[in-house]
């Protein structure tokens, strides 16, 4: 009894110095990169935003189509084979967006991720509802 014990004790102890020990390693850590593409000369930007984010700023030639309307089943009048870079404010819903058009069967879509990445990444930003900059 006394030696099940025992071997009971240090295998706990073996485990709590692994802990320990795990805790402290330092695993080296990459720099997050942007993950911010130019644009192809046919790619069309779509941002699946809502008319408020919309309004307050998107980029120039964009074409505005709401997450929504993909969730109640509206495609965009895009071919299916067209070159799409989806964005949002994160890129969350436009990963939601590209499981949608993927299921659809459109076959040139990407996640270019959130709006103030691409802001940075020099592209022209409109303001209002129109779709262009004047």
């Amino acid at each position: 009894m006394k030696k099940q014990i025992l071997v009971i004790l240090l295998a706990l102890a073996g485990v709590l110095a692994g802990l320990a020990a795990w805790r402290f390693i330092s695993v080296p850590q990459q720099p997050v990169q942007k993950q911010v593409r130019q644009q192809t000369e046919n790619e069309t930007y779509v941002d699946v935003r809502t008319d408020r984010e919309w309004e307050a700023g998107h980029l120039d030639g964009a074409v505005h189509f709401d997450l929504a309307k993909l969730q109640q089943g509206e495609l965009p009048e895009l071919p299916k084979d067209a070159p799409i870079a989806l964005y949002c404010r994160s890129g969350h819903r436009a990963g939601l967006a590209l499981e949608i058009l993927r299921a659809k069967g459109f076959t040139n879509v990407r996640n270019a991720g959130g709006f103030a990445n691409l802001q940075t990444s020099g592209q022209k930003i409109c303001m209002g509802a129109m779709a262009a900059c004047n």
